[in-house]
């Protein structure tokens, strides 16, 4: 156990009395102080303050109609059908009216002919950014896992302008 040493300002030279206060004694462990661990304390709250100053200033400026855009999200389990369109892409039929288009972040084997897959929501249910989901497809080898790059809901006019064997 390592010993404590006690630290006491020097000796002073007798003065004469005056009006002054006497002086305090001043104990602590050697190598710190009390006061010098409270300025360190108050540096960094400044400096996590200016740091924070800083981000905020240099943060881009959203756009007001990225604001008003409402979230395009949907659950996994409304999910009807599916249809490939290469092995980069599928459409997703959820509900009765609502298609999605999965971007993959590569070549899925095997998503362009299967007759089913299964979709997993990482992180909850609901289904709003690539990151969310993955794609499972059914291979001779095993399962396939295919990571979802970016989700959008389709409007009904790219809907109409799909090709016939993309549109679930």
């Amino acid at each position: 156990m390592p010993a404590t040493a006690l630290w006491f300002p020097p000796e002073r030279p007798a003065a004469a009395p005056s009006s002054a206060p006497a002086a305090a004694l001043y104990i602590g462990r050697v190598g710190g102080s009390f006061g010098r661990r409270i300025f360190e304390m108050k540096t960094r709250v400044l400096a996590a303050a200016a740091a924070l100053l800083i981000g905020v200033a240099a943060a881009p400026a959203v756009s007001a109609d990225k604001r008003s855009q409402p979230r395009q999200c949907f659950w996994n389990h409304q999910v009807n059908s599916f249809a490939a369109q290469g092995d980069r892409t599928v459409n997703l039929r959820v509900g009765v009216k609502d298609y999605y288009q999965l971007e993959l972040f590569g070549p899925c084997p095997d998503v362009d002919w299967t007759q089913k897959i299964a979709l997993i929501s990482r992180g909850g249910s609901t289904i709003c950014s690539g990151l969310d989901a993955e794609i499972v497809t059914p291979s001779v080898i095993g399962p396939q896992k295919c990571m979802v790059r970016n989700v959008r809901k389709l409007s009904p006019t790219e809907v109409a302008a799909l090709p016939k064997g993309a549109k679930p």
